[in-house]
C-alpha cells in the first residue's frame, strides 16, 4: 500500500512539473470556488440601523413667560405649577421666576426642597454657586482646556432666559452666554484722520472715552490703544465704535491689518439650554432637552465656532455644610461613603464615568491599580432627616460624576452628574498631538430622578437602598435565596512554544471535560453552581461564536455531552461562558478592520494587555490583545450564536455583554447615547432562550438576569472615602442570587476575609480552579495569574465554607437582610426578616459592641 502511494504522489508531481500552467489555473479555480461560497453561505455580520428615538412632548405649552413679563410686574414671582394631589403624594411643585429655584413641598409633612436653596450665612462665591442650575464647559479647536459659564452669572443675573409651562412642570430655557467688549475688539492702531472723525461725531463720554483708550505715541502720525484700560472706559468705546461708527468684526481685521498688527482671536459665547422640571409620583425629575440645545455662539478669525463639550446638572441641588449627620453615598465599586463631619483639605475633587463613560477614548488605556467601576447610575446626599437621591433614567453611558468637597476655599459639599455633550480624544501624527472631538451626543433626552427623603429620625444609606429597590424591581426581597459556592472551570488557555526556535500557538488543557465532571463528582453535595470558561475553539482567549465549536484539546463531542447529561441528573447548573464584546481574532466573519468599535477620527484601536511588571501596555502582545465588538453588529452577532447554538445547554454566563462601555465614534456610527439601548434588546434575545448569569453587570442590564457573579466587595482606594458598603449586593438581596468576585485569583483579601466579606453582604463565594497542577500558567505571558487555581489546593476550603455556610442561615433562618450598619471601621451589624443579626469583626483588632465582643476575623450571631 505504502508503495503505490509513492508511485501516485511521483506521478502528480511529474505531471504537475511538465503542465506547471494548468495548475496554476487548476489551484486559482479552486481559490476562486472558494470564495464564491464562502460568500454565498459563510456567515457575514450585519450593521444594524438604528432609529434616534424623537423627543414627544407630553403636553403643548400652556403660557410662556419671559424676564420681561416679570419686570413689567405682569405675573408673580412664584407660580404653582403642579397642586398637590394623591397621584403625586401631596407634594407641589413651584417656581421662583426671578430665581427659577424649583421648590418642592410635601403638603403632609410640610417638607421643602428647593434646586437652589441659598444659605445667606455664606460668602458671596459660595451663594453664587448654589444659585447656578447649570454649568457648562465650552470648547473651540485647539484649545487644551474649556471655559466655564454658569447659569446664574451668565443667564439669570443677565435677564437672559425664558420659562415656559408644561403638563407636570415647568420648561426654562437657559440663555447662556458672554457679551463684555474687550480691548481686543478694538483697532489696536488708528490714523488720526479717523481719530479726528470719530472724536467730532461723539458725545462728551465718548471724547472722554477716546482720549483714555486711545494714545498717540510721541512723533507718530496715529493714535494707539493702551494696555490697561478701566472696564467702564471699554464700554463707552465700544459704543463709539459698534454703534456710532458701525465698525465690524471684519471692518476691524482690515483696521488691524493695514498697520500689519495680527488681529486677536474673538469669541462671543452664546449657548441655548432647555431644562425641564416635573413631578412624577412624588419624585422630582430634571431633564436636560439634548436634541434641542442651540450652540449660536458666534467666532471670528476663523472658520470655526465654539461648541460644548459638557453640562454640569443642578450641580448645588442640595448642598451642604460639613454636619456631623451628613453625608454622601458614591457609586464607587460596591459603593462608599463620604462622611461630611468636617472639611478635607487634601481630596476635595472626584470624577468618574458612570458605566466606565470615556474609557473607549483612553489613550494609553492603562488601568489603576485599585480601581473599581462605577456600575450603578446612582448618587445621594443626606442630612439628619432629609436627602436626596438621584437616579439617571436616560444617558448614564455619557456622564460623569463628580463630588465637590468643603475646603478652604468652598464651604459646600456638593454630588452632581455632568453629562458629556461632546468626547474628546486625542491623536498623535509626527510627534503632534491633535485633539478630536465628538459629534453632539444630542440624540436622546438626558433625565435624572431624584427620589425626595424625608424621616423622623437620620437618614442612612438603607433608606437609599430600599428606595433603590422599589424603584427596580417594584416590590419588597421575597426570594430567600441561601448563598452557596460557585466554582468557574478553566477550560482550555493559549500559550506560545517554540519548535527548533519557530515561536507557534499551543493550547494547553488545564480543565477536560472528563476533569469537570470529576470536580463535579468530588464536590456533589457541596457545590451545585458551575461557570466553564474556555470550552470553545480556541479557549479562553477563542474566536468570535458566531460558529460553535468545542475546543479539541479538552476532548471529544461525547466527553462535552458526558459532562453535561452527568450535570442534569444531579441538578447541577452548569453555565458556559460567552464573550461577546471582546474578540480577540479575526475570523468566523468578524474583522477587527471592518466590525471593531471606531474611535473619533474613525480609526480603530487594539486594546492591549496590561504588563504589571512594568506598568505598561504591551503593545506587541500575542497574546490578550482584543477589539471591541462596534454596537452596530451585536444584533447580527447575537442573532448569529443563536442560530449556532445546538450545545443541549440551558445556561450562559456572559463575560462581557452588559458590564462594557463601547461606542462607535466614526462616520455615522452608534455613540453611547444609543448603546444601552442595543445591548438590552441583545439581552432580551438572549434571556429569550437562555437562563443569564451576568458577570459585574452594569445596572441597565439586571433586569435580564437570573443572577449575577463576580461582584466588587469593595469600593476603590480613594482617600475621599470614609469606608466602602455593599450598596450593590444589598440591591440585589431577596431578589436574585450574587456572589463576589473570586477568592483565589482576584480577591487581594486573604480567604477569611473573602468568607466575612460575603457574610456581610449576603454574597456566595467563588473559586476559579483548574483540574491540572496550576504551576504550568506561571510562565504563560498572560495567563499567570492563575497559578493559585489547583483543585487539590482548594479542595476542602471549599467543602469546609459550604458547610459553614449552610450551618449559619440555618441558624439566621433567612438571608433577606433588613438593615445594614456600619459600626466601626471594619465592624458591620446586619439584621435579618427574622430579627437576627450577624456581628462581624474584619479587622485584626477585638472589637466591641453593646456588651458583645468579637475576637479579630471573627463574627457572632445574636438573637433577635
Amino acid at each position: 500500500m505504502y508503495r503505490n502511494l509513492k508511485s501516485k504522489v511521483n506521478q502528480v508531481y511529474h505531471w504537475t512539473l511538465a503542465h506547471k500552467r494548468q495548475t496554476v489555473l487548476v489551484i486559482l479555480s479552486a481559490m476562486v470556488l472558494i470564495l464564491v461560497l464562502n460568500l454565498i453561505f459563510g456567515f457575514r455580520l450585519r450593521k444594524d440601523t438604528l432609529d434616534i428615538p424623537e423627543y414627544i412632548y407630553e403636553s403643548g405649552e400652556t403660557i410662556q413667560i419671559n424676564y420681561e413679563q416679570i419686570q413689567l410686574g405682569n405675573t408673580p414671582d412664584i407660580i404653582e405649577v403642579v397642586s398637590p394631589s394623591v397621584e403625586n403624594n401631596f407634594r407641589s411643585l413651584s417656581i421662583n421666576l426671578i430665581t427659577t429655584n424649583i421648590i418642592i413641598e410635601d403638603h403632609q409633612t410640610g417638607a421643602i426642597f428647593e434646586t437652589l436653596k441659598v444659605n445667606s450665612a455664606l460668602n458671596e462665591a459660595n451663594q453664587n454657586l448654589q444659585r447656578a442650575p447649570l454649568f457648562i464647559t465650552y470648547m473651540y479647536e485647539g484649545w487644551t482646556t474649556g471655559k466655564r459659564l454658569d447659569a446664574f452669572t451668565h443667564s439669570i443675573s443677565r435677564q437672559k432666559y425664558e420659562v415656559i409651562i408644561i403638563e407636570g412642570g415647568v420648561r426654562v430655557i437657559y440663555h447662556m452666554g458672554v457679551h463684555t467688549p474687550s480691548l481686543s475688539w478694538m483697532p489696536q492702531r488708528i490714523t488720526e484722520t479717523l481719530y479726528d472723525e470719530l472724536h467730532a461725531q461723539t458725545n462728551a463720554s465718548g471724547k472722554i472715552a477716546l482720549q483714555n483708550v486711545y494714545q498717540r505715541p510721541s512723533g507718530a502720525n496715529f493714535y494707539q490703544i493702551v494696555s490697561s484700560i478701566a472696564q467702564p472706559f471699554i464700554d463707552r468705546i465700544y459704543s463709539v465704535w459698534y454703534e456710532e461708527y458701525g465698525l465690524t468684526f471684519e471692518t476691524l481685521f482690515e483696521l488691524n491689518r493695514a498697520f500689519n498688527i495680527r488681529n486677536n482671536f474673538i469669541e462671543i459665547p452664546s449657548f441655548k439650554i432647555p431644562v425641564e422640571y416635573k413631578l412624577d409620583q412624588g419624585d422630582f425629575i430634571a431633564r436636560v432637552v439634548l436634541p434641542e440645545i442651540k450652540e449660536e455662539s458666534l467666532s471670528f478669525n476663523d472658520e470655526e465656532s465654539l461648541f460644548i463639550q459638557d453640562i454640569d446638572l443642578l450641580p448645588y441641588f442640595f448642598s451642604t455644610q460639613n454636619h456631623s449627620d451628613a453625608f454622601m453615598f458614591v457609586p464607587d465599586g460596591s459603593g462608599a461613603i463620604v462622611e461630611l463631619s468636617r472639611p478635607d483639605f487634601n481630596y476635595t475633587r472626584y470624577t468618574k464615568g458612570f458605566y466606565d463613560a470615556r474609557s473607549l477614548l483612553s489613550t494609553h488605556y492603562t488601568p489603576y491599580l485599585d480601581q473599581e467601576s462605577i456600575l450603578m447610575p446612582v448618587f445621594g446626599l443626606a442630612k439628619e432627616n432629609f436627602g436626596i437621591f438621584g437616579i439617571i433614567e436616560s444617558g448614564a453611558m455619557q456622564s460623569l460624576l463628580q463630588i465637590r468637597r468643603a475646603s478652604s476655599n468652598n464651604a459646600l459639599n456638593a454630588i452632581y452628574p455632568t453629562i458629556i455633550y461632546r468626547h474628546k480624544d486625542a491623536f498623535s501624527l509626527s510627534g503632534v498631538v491633535i485633539d478630536m472631538y465628538s459629534k453632539p451626543l444630542n440624540e436622546i433626552d438626558y433625565q435624572v430622578r431624584y427620589r425626595l427623603l424625608e424621616k423622623t429620625d437620620d437618614i442612612t444609606y438603607m433608606n437609599m437602598v430600599e428606595s433603590y429597590q422599589d424603584y427596580l424591581f417594584g416590590e419588597k426581597p421575597k426570594e430567600n435565596y441561601i448563598p452557596d459556592i460557585h466554582i468557574n472551570l478553566i477550560g482550555a488557555i493559549k500559550d506560545r512554544a517554540f519548535f527548533i526556535g519557530i515561536p507557534y500557538e499551543k493550547m494547553i488543557a488545564l480543565t477536560s471535560f472528563r476533569d469537570a465532571k470529576l470536580i463535579m463528582e468530588s464536590l456533589s453535595g457541596y457545590v451545585n453552581s458551575y461557570t466553564y470558561q474556555g470550552w470553545s475553539e480556541g479557549g479562553m482567549l477563542g474566536k468570535p461564536m458566531t460558529s460553535l465549536n468545542l475546543e479539541r484539546a479538552l476532548g471529544s463531542r461525547r466527553d462535552f455531552n458526558n459532562l453535561l447529561s452527568y450535570a442534569t441528573s444531579e441538578d447541577i447548573r452548569l453555565n458556559l461562558d460567552v464573550p461577546i464584546l471582546h474578540v480577540y481574532e479575526n475570523s468566523n466573519g468578524f474583522h477587527g478592520q471592518r466590525h471593531a468599535a471606531k474611535l473619533i477620527g474613525d480609526y480603530t484601536r487594539a486594546f492591549y494587555p496590561y504588563d504589571l511588571s512594568r506598568m505598561l501596555m504591551k503593545e506587541s502582545a500575542d497574546l490578550g490583545t482584543y477589539y471591541l465588538m462596534n454596537p452596530s453588529y451585536i444584533t447580527s452577532f447575537v442573532d448569529q450564536f443563536l442560530k449556532q447554538s445546538t450545545l443541549g445547554v440551558t445556561a450562559l454566563e456572559l463575560r462581557d455583554l452588559g458590564n462594557t462601555f463601547t461606542a462607535d465614534f466614526g462616520r455615522d456610527g452608534t455613540t453611547p447615547s444609543l448603546v444601552e439601548g442595543v445591548i438590552n434588546d441583545a439581552l432580551a434575545r438572549l434571556e429569550h432562550s437562555y437562563d443569564l448569569t451576568l458577570r459585574r453587570p452594569f445596572m441597565h442590564a439586571i433586569p435580564y438576569a437570573s443572577s449575577v457573579s463576580d461582584l466588587p466587595y469593595q469600593s476603590s482606594v480613594n482617600y475621599m472615602f470614609s469606608y466602602s458598603i455593599p450598596f450593590y449586593q444589598l440591591i440585589l438581596n431577596g431578589h436574585m442570587r450574587y456572589r463576589l468576585e473570586s477568592t483565589n485569583t482576584k480577591g487581594i483579601k486573604p480567604s477569611d476575609l473573602m468568607f466575612l466579606s460575603a457574610l456581610a453582604s449576603g454574597s456566595g463565594l467563588a473559586y476559579d480552579l483548574t483540574y491540572v497542577n496550576s504551576s504550568v500558567t506561571k510562565s504563560s505571558s498572560y495567563f499567570n495569574y492563575m497559578y493559585a487555581t489547583s483543585f487539590d489546593v482548594w479542595k476542602d476550603e471549599i467543602i469546609a465554607y459550604s458547610i459553614l455556610l449552610q450551618d449559619i442561615y440555618a441558624t439566621l433562618g433567612t438571608s433577606i437582610i433588613k438593615n445594614h450598619q456600619t459600626l466601626a471601621s471594619g465592624l458591620v451589624l446586619v439584621t435579618y426578616l427574622t430579627d437576627q443579626k450577624l456581628l462581624i469583626n474584619m479587622t485584626h483588632q477585638t472589637q466591641t459592641y453593646l456588651t458583645h465582643t468579637v475576637e479579630p476575623y471573627q463574627y457572632q450571631i445574636l438573637g433577635g
